[in-house]
């Protein structure tokens, strides 16, 4: 937690240094997952959550200085003998290659993922670490409604490991500054630990709420 909340305040102090020229983004969601998987072999009874989802945004208009994107998530399976628990924390530079009425936004990053996983009734920690990413945003505005649909990709696939979000997104302008917004999110992970292969999937539905200014 202190991880995210560092890396939020961090992007807050820079943005007012130039708040005529930067664009910034908050914004906070529920996600409400439906998670499956196998942890070594053995199929883990499905479940549900609903973990919050942090982000924030940094844009400006200086050429070939790539923006930035911070976002914080959870993915939890299993019970007591098999079990999987994951913070990711996302930190990406990007490039706005477009933006009209239709926004293209390309970039990389990395996304450190940690947390723990138990295998047999024995806890496995996984250490903290970052695995690089790719990230592609795709964005359309309505026109005359105040909304903007999308979709979000950021992962990676390296051998038999693969880390990956998958959103699809509609946001409304509520009033000055602030958005709702609403969609589908899949994550997905792969990748092995001492005791075995571990694969996790989760899905849902969330809604939440963004401030720009």
């Amino acid at each position: 937690m202190m991880k995210r909340l560092s890396a939020v305040l961090a992007l807050a102090i820079f943005a007012p240094m130039q708040a005529q020229a930067i664009g910034v983004e908050f914004g906070y969601a529920s996600w409400m997952q439906d998670n499956s998987g196998t942890i070594a072999g053995t199929t883990v009874s499905p479940s549900s959550s609903s973990p919050g989802m942090i982000w924030a945004e940094v844009e400006h208009p200086v050429p070939m200085i790539p923006n930035v994107r911070y976002a914080s998530s959870e993915l939890s399976i299993g019970g007591a003998a098999n079990s999987l628990n994951l913070q990711f924390n996302d930190f990406v530079l990007y490039y706005n290659l477009w933006d009209t009425l239709a926004t293209v936004d390309v970039g990389a990053g990395i996304r450190d993922m940690s947390g723990s996983a138990v295998v047999a009734s024995v806890s496995n920690a996984i250490p903290s670490a970052p695995v690089p990413v790719v990230f592609v945003n795709l964005a359309g505005k309505i026109p005359g409604v105040g909304m903007t649909v999308g979709y979000r990709y950021t992962g990676i696939s390296q051998g038999s490991s693969s880390v990956s979000s998958t959103e699809l997104y509609a946001n409304y302008e509520i009033m000055a500054g602030f958005e709702a917004t609403l969609g589908m999110r899949d994550d997905s992970v792969n990748f092995d630990v001492t005791d075995g292969a571990i694969a996790a999937k989760s899905s849902g539905t969330f809604i939440g709420v963004m401030y720009k200014f």
